[in-house]
């Protein structure tokens, strides 16, 4: 076990701005940078902006969604993250979680929604959105949603 000891002593984790802890090895990595984690998570992860544009896009979002990243950033999220109820109505945009978070200020999760793809396909889906904070923990006027 004392080798387990020396190894975990040698990782200092360094605290980023946004609160995350990060090791030396994985900052000095830049095959470890966030592009690469977003590159490679599964999940959709979109930031939309607060004039409804979509900002980022990782390939997951592009898988789930059936929108090319290349195409959906720029776009208003509306037209890109088509929700729907559990009876097929379509999602009024004032109750769009992406719209709750940026109006609120807050994070808004959903599970009961469905989301029609580029194709015209529905799947189930469980949102998160949450607002990205400044230093002082203030909303920017950003949200991140992952589904």
């Amino acid at each position: 076990m004392w080798f387990i000891k020396s190894k975990k002593s040698s990782l200092h984790a360094k605290k980023s701005r946004s609160g995350i802890a990060v090791s030396e090895r994985v900052l000095k990595n830049e095959r470890l940078s966030s592009d690469f984690v977003l590159g490679a998570i599964d999940d959709g992860v979109m930031m939309v902006s607060r004039d409804n544009l979509i900002q980022l896009f990782n390939p997951g979002a592009s898988k789930i969604s059936g929108w090319p990243a290349e195409e959906s950033v720029g776009l208003d999220f509306h037209n890109v993250l088509k929700l729907v109820s559990q009876k097929g109505e379509p999602c009024p945009p004032e109750t769009h979680p992406f719209t709750r978070a940026l109006a609120g200020g807050r994070t808004v999760r959903d599970s009961k929604l469905w989301l029609s793809t580029k194709a015209g396909k529905v799947l189930p889906i469980s949102v998160v959105v949450s607002p990205v904070l400044d230093e002082n923990d203030h909303p920017t006027g950003n949200v991140v949603g992952v589904f």
